[in-house]
């Protein structure tokens, strides 16, 4: 019984010792799990190159690549966003006084019997776009200014890079010194656990890039047929926020239509709110269930109520984070199950 209780409080006093670590240097440690999420998903093939040369040299390589592909996006990419966000910024309050008047116009055409009902529902409209559309235009314009993001990107540039090589470089010392911490009894099983981590978080950041990409693609060419302003800004922005079942394609639908607000007319937006729908039943029915349902086995509820409860404990990092996590969670449940029942006490 000392024995069961000793390994307990050795347990709990290291996921209390990790977790208040991570709650006092939140902000720092971002750039460091990202480069250690990143090196813990490359090392199988790290470890299949460090055979044909040294593992420091594998290390550089990696970390060249990957600064490479990044570099390239930024090029590619950056510009042309930056141009789209500046325009949008700068034209932010026209489009929120076009909205307001597009409503207005419409609430006042349907007019009759529910004429107090109808001034009711524009004076909530109108309160409701005071407060919600004036944060949104204060997040595009801090995007699309020079301030703490682009401090706190250089950052992340300079050090996510650094953290990725040398967690590559090390990861065997480390992974030794971490096994040897843990007793005897466990260590095959914890060595089992890690690989089940690994996997899963392969699975799912390739399904996501998979469904990102797809979804990207989609919105581009659907903006563009519709004839939509900022339609690639829109397009991208629609299939990163992906990443968000189910919220991500209200949020977007919601921003193409304010961007769009002096174009827009009811059959316009009809157009606007059919491209979102058509795009939330591929995410759903089609291209989740592709890439990364049947690889991390997580039902489309269980990704639902992850993304809510990590928004509520943690903000845009629980959101960020809800769904792999959800996913390792899972596989790490179903692998213990699997050991309890090959006990003799299941069995019993």
């Amino acid at each position: 019984m000392q024995k069961v209780n000793g390994r307990l409080v050795f347990w709990i006093a290291a996921l209390a010792g990790i977790s208040l670590f991570f709650f006092l240097f939140s902000e720092v440690c971002f750039p460091f799990v990202a480069g250690f999420i990143v090196a813990y998903i490359c090392v199988p093939y790290a470890d299949r190159m460090s055979r044909y040369m040294s593992r420091w040299l594998v290390s550089f390589l990696f970390t060249i690549c990957i600064v490479s592909l990044f570099a390239l996006a930024v090029v590619e990419l950056v510009p042309t966003l930056k141009n789209h966000l500046t325009n949008i910024s700068n034209n932010s309050s026209n489009y929120y006084a076009q909205l307001a008047s597009f409503f207005n116009d419409w609430f006042s055409s349907m007019g009759g019997q529910y004429q107090d009902e109808i001034t009711q529902i524009k004076n909530e409209i109108q309160k409701y776009l005071d407060h919600k559309v004036y944060i949104l235009i204060s997040i595009v314009e801090k995007i699309a200014s020079k301030g703490n993001t682009l401090l706190h990107a250089l950052t992340f540039l300079v050090v996510m890079p650094l953290s990725f090589f040398y967690f590559l470089k090390d990861w065997t010392t480390m992974a030794n010194y971490v096994l040897e911490c843990i007793p005897h009894a466990h260590r095959g099983g914890c060595q089992k656990a890690f690989d089940i981590i690994r996997r899963t978080l392969i699975n799912f950041f390739s399904g996501q890039f998979c469904v990102m990409t797809c979804l990207s693609s989609y919105y581009i060419v659907a903006l563009i047929a519709i004839r939509v302003d900022n339609e690639i800004t829109l397009g991208i922005m629609s299939g990163v926020f992906s990443f968000i079942p189910f919220i991500g394609a209200m949020l977007s639908c919601l921003l193409v239509i304010f961007f769009n607000a002096p174009l827009l007319t009811l059959a316009k937006l009809s157009l606007i709110v059919l491209v979102y729908l058509v795009g939330q039943f591929l995410e759903s029915y089609v291209f989740y269930p592709k890439f990364i349902g049947e690889k991390t086995g997580l039902h489309p509820l269980w990704i639902l109520f992850s993304f809510l409860a990590g928004a509520g404990l943690w903000g845009v990092v629980g959101v960020l984070a809800a769904i792999p996590v959800a996913a390792v969670t899972r596989n790490l449940i179903g692998f213990s199950i699997g050991k309890f029942k090959s006990t003799i006490a299941y069995k019993q």
